[in-house]
């Protein structure tokens, strides 16, 4: 396991929904094979089945807890959360 997914397994302080929220952006880092992803709050609640509201709250938790990085734009913000796989190496 890397020490990135060790850091949000670890991290007391994120709920299910953060967690399960930040494993959906790397999947998406993943299958669009770029770093940061440009997504909206919608499609991710869309995805997983939660709310907007939830998924706000969960991205809000993952970057006071340093796991993401957010770029706010209008529409759809740039979500980066491989920024700590950088610091790691």
């Amino acid at each position: 396991m890397e020490d990135h997914e060790l850091a949000v397994l670890q991290c007391h302080t994120l709920t299910v929904t953060a967690r399960v929220v930040w494993l959906d952006l790397v999947a998406r880092v993943y299958a669009m094979g770029q770093c940061p992803v440009e997504v909206s709050q919608s499609e991710i609640a869309a995805s997983l089945g939660i709310s907007v509201r939830a998924t706000a709250i969960a991205l809000r938790q993952l970057e006071a807890a340093g796991l993401l990085l957010i770029e706010r734009q209008w529409r759809q913000s740039l979500y980066d959360p491989c920024f700590c796989f950088e610091e790691a190496a």
